[in-house]
């Protein structure tokens, strides 16, 4: 059985925000930072993120060019 928060029981809906939990598990199963930046980009998610949630994904194995595309997003990813 998975444990909460992992890629078995996280769903990638087409559109719709990807959640923290999301980013962690892509990472976690190996999906390159660019494949995870794009899937943040084309659902537009604005990330409102506290530090705990930072050490976590990192924790996680998240890459920093991810971190430092939720904390800061590019303004044509966030526009609009």
């Amino acid at each position: 059985m998975a444990a909460a928060g992992t890629a078995a029981n996280v769903q990638m809906v087409p559109g719709q925000p990807t959640s923290i939990l999301g980013v962690k598990a892509l990472a976690q199963t190996g999906v390159s930072y660019d494949v995870i930046i794009n899937q943040m980009k084309t659902s537009r998610t604005i990330f409102h993120s506290i530090a705990a949630d930072v050490i976590g994904l990192r924790d996680a194995g998240v890459s920093d060019k991810v971190l430092n595309s939720m904390i800061n997003p590019p303004t044509p990813w966030s526009a609009g």
